[in-house]
């Protein structure tokens, strides 16, 4: 016979060979409650269960891993793939075949490609061009003004990446790819109700929307690439890159490894921005020390050779990323069946691995909810287990652009620090929200206040 179907074993068989699990809904399993507030049932989770915890989205076993070597494990296995679910035909459409989304060889072959756009000769490039974007960009704000630091941040990302993946100084149709964020935004918030569902299969006025907005960029992209092709550009941008590497490549897979990298990079640097602003108006020690150590170069825009001395920014990076990373988790399919810790894991399941869990796990980092730069000393690095940390991912699937990420937030906190002070408007607690990303709830007003 056959294997039994997915739903009867998980209905009949909850009992048998399972790790520990939150108490679960008969048809739906722990989805609504998981989509009611992901961060408290993720932590909550491995706080009451362990390191391998079970759960079911309606047919779809699901395993939590909260440990290092077990998530070690995970990444290195060969035989698990990038998670597919309800959320992948809102991937497909909008990154179609590219490095988020592509398996297999063609992945692997694409991925040594585009690590080539990464490298240093071209990473030196893209910080010249990071840090005249961003200078130019404050240097626009007034003492006193009221601005939207999330909406800013935004902006500036776009910026820097039209400018750098594209060599375009003012990206007029800014409000074409805004309009695709938004869409799917919109989409993704309603991961807790019906409409998630309806909105991902059928032609609803969500569903429409995001094709709309996905046509417009497709366009947008398509022209851009032509322009490149006809004129002959000889630039150092992204996408000069990209047509010179992969020439065997149809403009149709470049469409898709740009707008992976343009959406993508975009707005998670800027969510990351976001967080570290928070943080630093939060705290007036770290907000001064890495004032004082970027005025320390005396230099007023940075170039890629003066990352390295600025250790304290990195410090503040590594710690905003690890109390807030970008991605809440990451997830990896299972295409045969394999034991963890005992457990069998059946074909077709799901094993989650939270970077907000073992960010805030306190058996490897003390008084974990706190905001301490200084833990990150060359020795605790060297003794924290290295898959108890991944902002960016580990494994095979480690984020291509980490390096890019990294250099353009470090710049662009340079050129804040030697302007303007980080502040908020209000006092009261930002509160994350897992929308695609872990971003702040609320939009945060901030007064500009120059230095």
């Amino acid at each position: 016979m056959g294997e039994k179907p997915l739903l009867l074993i998980h209905i009949i068989d909850m009992k048998l060979n399972y790790p520990p699990h939150p108490q679960s809904r008969f048809i739906s399993g722990h989805y609504f409650d998981f989509y009611q507030d992901q961060l408290a049932f993720l932590t909550n989770s491995a706080r009451d269960f362990g390191d391998v915890v079970y759960f079911r989205f309606f047919h779809i076993p699901i395993y939590l891993l909260s440990h290092p070597d077990l998530i070690e494990e995970v990444l290195a296995n060969a035989e698990l793939r990038k998670s597919k679910g309800v959320r992948t035909p809102l991937q497909r459409q909008l990154f179609g075949n590219g490095l988020i989304a592509s398996e297999g060889d063609f992945w692997l072959k694409q991925r040594r490609l585009l690590q080539q756009v990464f490298n240093q000769q071209y990473l030196a490039k893209y910080t010249e061009t990071v840090a005249e974007t961003a200078e130019e960009f404050f240097s626009a704000w007034k003492d006193g003004e009221k601005r939207i630091i999330n909406d800013e941040l935004i902006d500036l990302t776009l910026k820097i990446a039209a400018k750098t993946f594209f060599g375009i100084d003012d990206l007029k149709e800014k409000d074409t790819i805004r309009e695709l964020i938004e869409s799917l935004k919109i989409i993704y918030s309603a991961q807790n109700q019906v409409s998630w569902f309806t909105d991902n299969f059928l032609p609803t006025t969500n569903n429409r929307r995001f094709k709309k907005a996905i046509k417009a960029v497709d366009k947008l992209i398509a022209q851009i690439i032509e322009e490149r092709r006809k004129n002959n550009h000889s630039n150092t941008d992204l996408l000069s890159v990209l047509l010179s590497i992969t020439a065997d490549n149809s403009d149709r897979q470049i469409r898709d490894e740009v707008i992976t990298f343009f959406v993508a990079a975009h707005e998670t640097t800027a969510v990351a921005l976001t967080w570290v602003w928070v943080l630093l108006a939060q705290n007036e020690e770290a907000r001064q020390k890495i004032t004082a150590e970027i005025k320390g170069l005396n230099k007023a825009r940075l170039s890629f050779g003066d990352l390295s001395k600025l250790t304290f920014t990195s410090k503040v990076i590594k710690e905003s990323l690890r109390l807030f990373p970008p991605n809440r988790s990451i997830a990896r399919e299972v295409t045969k069946q394999f034991r963890i810790r005992g457990f069998k894991v059946s074909k077709g399941s799901q094993i989650v691995m939270s970077q907000w869990v073992l960010h805030r796990d306190p058996r490897y980092f003390e008084s974990p909810d706190k905001f301490i730069p200084e833990r990150w000393t060359p020795e605790f690095e060297k003794a924290l287990p290295k898959y108890a940390y991944f902002p960016f991912g580990l494994g095979n699937r480690t984020c291509t652009g980490k390096s890019f990420a990294v250099m353009e937030m470090t710049i662009v906190m340079a050129a804040i620090a030697q302007k303007i002070r980080f502040t908020l408007d209000s006092n009261e607690e930002v509160e994350p929200l897992p929308v695609i990303l872990l971003r702040p709830k609320n939009k945060l007003s901030i007064t500009v206040k120059t230095l």
